[in-house]
């Protein structure tokens, strides 16, 4: 049986891109939690149950990389998916 993922961290810069998502996510019945960065990203994880992170792969403060080796301590399993603005 696949792995139902209810708790979705979205981690962008950009807003617009961040919010369209969320609200795709939440009408599909997924609770959405958002970040701005890397750095906003790890307090998210670090305080709430996430199931599956979507992240641009481009951010300030915080590069991805970093954030995901630092949130790999507080998740069991570690589920994402890198996004990559091409204009």
């Amino acid at each position: 049986m696949a792995e139902v993922f209810r708790q979705v961290l979205v981690v962008d810069d950009a807003k617009d891109l961040r919010e369209s998502l969320a609200f795709s996510l939440k009408r599909k019945g997924f609770k959405v939690y958002l970040a701005e960065n890397g750095a906003d990203a790890f307090l998210v994880v670090k305080n709430t149950k996430i199931d599956l992170v979507i992240s641009d792969v481009r951010m300030p403060v915080l590069l991805v990389l970093n954030c995901l080796k630092k949130l790999e301590k507080f998740l069991k399993i570690l589920q994402y998916f890198f996004s990559y603005r091409i204009f």
